[in-house]
């Protein structure tokens, strides 16, 4: 009886230490040109990352590359984005030019900061990672 014990606080342990007790983060990368995309997008590629905690979406963070003929039409470009732009308060902007490409990053760390009105433009009404997924695919998106 002893050794059976021993050997099942053994095997849950184990068990534990492979597979974790924990809920982890899980990430989930998309990718969309210009051509593929299924909306009409700024730049010739976009890039995002979704974080998920629980299954749930927790925070994104997406690249859109614009290519110019130019650094300084880059430049131009980067002025003229930083004027228009009017992200909601729970985004953050990022822009800089690389070689002839305008890089502008837009990362929102906590989703649960954003509108219910801004999260269903964002990953329509299912906040999964299936459901995000299947959104991101929707839309022309490259998904892994």
């Amino acid at each position: 009886m002893k050794k059976k014990v021993m050997f099942l606080s053994i095997f849950l342990v184990v068990t534990f230490v492979l597979t974790g007790c924990g809920s982890k983060d899980k990430k989930l990368t998309c990718s969309v040109t210009a051509e593929e995309a299924k909306f009409l997008m700024l730049g010739d590629n976009q890039n995002a990352v979704i974080t998920f905690k629980d299954n749930k979406a927790s925070a994104i963070s997406i690249e859109m590359i614009v290519k110019t003929e130019s650094k300084e039409k880059a430049e131009e470009y980067k002025e003229q984005y930083e004027k228009l732009i009017n992200l909601n308060s729970s985004s953050k902007m990022t822009t800089k030019v690389d070689e002839t490409n305008l890089i502008i990053t837009e990362t929102i760390d906590n989703v649960s900061d954003m509108s219910e009105e801004d999260v269903k433009d964002s990953f329509g009404d299912d906040t999964s990672y299936d459901g995000i997924k299947k959104y991101f695919e929707e839309q022309g998106y490259s998904c892994k």
